[in-house]
C-alpha cells in the first residue's frame, strides 16, 4: 500500500521549473554548437529533458525497493545515468557561458570588421571608378588629338581597343573627328555602367550591411549564430562580386584584399570551450542546484522502510515512514 504523498503538486511544479531552466541552458549551448540551428537545438534539448523526467519517475517508482536495499539495488544505476546527463548539461551550459563571457565581443568585432571591409570595397570602387573615368577621358582626348594631326594606324588600333573602344568608322576619317564629342560618346556607356553599379551597391549591399550590424548590436541568442554564419558567407560572396566589378574598371583592376583574419571556428566545439573556460564553477554550480531541485520529488516521495529484529531488510510489518 502506497503512502499518501504531501505537497505532491508543489514539488513536481518546482522540479518542472528547474527542468525548464535546464532545457533553456542546454538549448542555448546547443545553438552555439549547431551554428544556430534552432530545430536541432530544441529537439536535442527536449530529448535530454524527457530523459531526465523518465529517470526521475523510475527513481520514484523504485524508491522503496532502492531504500530497503540500502541503495545496492540495480535500480540505483539510474542515479549514474542521471549524473551522466548532468555532465552533458554541464558541457552544454559551460559552452554557452564561455561564448557569452569570452567570445561574444570577439565575434562582434569580427562581424563589424567584415561589415566594414565590404563597405570599404564599395567606397574604393567609387573612388577608383571616378579616377579611372577622368584618366580615360584625359587619355582619349590626348590620343584623338594626336590622331588628328598624325593619321597613325597604331593610334587607330589603340583607340579601337579596350578601354577606349571607339568606333573604327569614326577613326577612319581623323580629319572629321570632333575630339570632345567623340570622347563624350565613348565615355557615356562606361559612365552609365559605373553609375549603375554604384546605385546597385547602395541599393543591395548597404541595407544588408545595416541589417547585419543591427543583428550583432542586439545579439539575439536564438539567431546570432545563424547570423554569424550568414555574414561569413555573405562576406565571401560580396567580396568576390565587388572585386569582379573592380576588375571591369578601365585601369584600377587590382582586387581589394579582404581582411586576412583567422575565422573564429572553435565556438562550435564544446571541448575547446571546455579548455577555454575560466569560470567553469558557474555552470557547475548551476547544474548542481538544478539537479538537486529536479530530484526534489524523489527526496520528498514517501515510502516504507522495513526492519526486522535481526537488522535485515525485508517486507515485514512495523514499517517506518521516511
Amino acid at each position: 500500500m502506497k503512502l499518501k504523498q504531501e505537497n505532491f503538486l508543489f514539488v513536481d511544479l518546482l522540479s518542472s521549473i528547474f527542468l525548464i531552466a535546464l532545457l533553456l541552458g542546454n538549448m542555448f549551448g546547443m545553438l552555439y554548437i549547431t551554428d544556430g540551428n534552432i530545430a536541432i537545438s530544441l529537439i536535442a534539448s527536449l530529448l535530454i529533458v524527457v530523459f531526465y523526467y523518465f529517470i526521475l519517475q523510475m527513481l520514484k517508482q523504485n524508491k522503496e525497493y532502492i531504500v530497503n536495499k540500502k541503495y545496492m539495488a540495480p535500480q540505483s544505476l539510474f542515479f549514474l545515468v542521471f549524473v551522466l546527463f548532468g555532465i552533458v548539461s554541464f558541457i552544454l551550459i559551460n559552452h554557452f557561458l564561455t561564448v557569452e563571457t569570452s567570445y561574444k565581443e570577439r565575434i562582434r568585432q569580427d562581424a563589424y570588421k567584415k561589415i566594414e571591409s565590404v563597405q570599404n570595397i564599395i567606397t574604393e570602387y567609387g573612388r577608383r571608378a571616378d579616377d579611372d573615368l577622368q584618366t580615360l577621358e584625359g587619355k582619349s582626348t590626348t590620343l584623338l588629338t594626336q590622331l588628328k594631326s598624325n593619321n597613325s594606324a597604331a593610334l587607330k588600333n589603340t583607340l579601337s581597343q579596350d578601354p577606349y573602344k571607339i568606333d573604327e568608322r569614326v577613326l577612319a576619317a581623323p580629319g572629321y573627328i570632333n575630339v570632345q564629342d567623340v570622347v563624350n560618346s565613348s565615355l557615356e556607356p562606361v559612365r552609365k555602367r559605373m553609375d549603375a553599379d554604384k546605385k546597385s551597391f547602395q541599393k543591395v549591399f548597404v541595407p544588408d550591411l545595416k541589417n547585419f550590424k543591427s543583428d550583432f548590436d542586439s545579439w539575439n541568442r536564438l539567431t546570432i549564430m545563424q547570423n554569424y554564419e550568414d555574414l561569413k558567407q555573405y562576406y565571401s560572396k560580396a567580396g568576390k562580386f565587388l572585386n569582379q566589378k573592380i576588375g571591369e574598371l578601365p585601369y584600377s583592376k587590382t582586387p581589394v584584399e579582404l581582411i586576412d583574419k583567422k575565422e573564429i571556428t572553435q565556438i562550435n566545439d564544446p571541448m575547446e570551450m571546455l579548455k577555454e573556460s575560466k569560470n567553469f564553477w558557474l555552470p557547475l554550480l548551476f547544474v548542481l542546484i538544478t539537479h538537486l531541485f529536479i530530484l526534489i520529488p524523489y527526496f520528498t516521495y514517501k515510502v516504507r522502510k522495513y526492519k526486522n529484529n535481526t537488522g535485515s531488510t525485508g517486507p515485514i510489518s512495523g514499517g517506518i515512514e521516511i
